[in-house]
């Protein structure tokens, strides 16, 4: 509801923007959350009106750039019951927050999964569930 809200203010300060102006701008300009860039958990980042109205007026991004970011690879191998399975990673801190999780995973089939995602330098928590205890 915000995102959409935020889309019909910037189309009534652009009226002649059209939809796909409006979502690049929301996308473009939207302050990235958990994972690098867009991905499953927060999708494209918290929407920011002033700087997609800002991208809309001077085609610029006025949002922090990703930087620092380094590619996380995590394998996973199941048991037959994949379906208790499935990881999570967190900030480190005082202030944790879920920065990227996956699974869970397909269950009667002994099998090996591999996530691949960015994340900003830093130190994470990385923890491994399954939900049974059998695995």
């Amino acid at each position: 509801p915000h995102v959409a809200g935020v889309a019909a203010l910037l189309w009534s300060l652009f009226p002649s923007a059209t939809v796909d102006q409006i979502r690049s701008a929301l996308t473009a300009s939207a302050q990235d959350l958990g994972a690098c860039g867009k991905d499953r958990h927060y999708g494209y980042g918290m929407v920011d009106a002033m700087a997609a109205a800002a991208y809309l007026e001077n085609n610029t991004i006025t949002s922090p750039e990703i930087a620092n970011c380094v590619e996380v690879e995590v394998n996973v191998t199941t048991d037959i019951w994949g379906n208790e399975t499935f990881f999570a990673v967190s900030s480190q801190g005082r202030n944790k927050k879920l920065v990227y999780r996956d699974g869970p995973y397909e269950s009667f089939l002994i099998a090996t999964y591999t996530s691949t995602f960015l994340l900003p330098d830093g130190c994470y928590d990385l923890l491994l569930f399954d939900i049974m205890g059998d695995g």
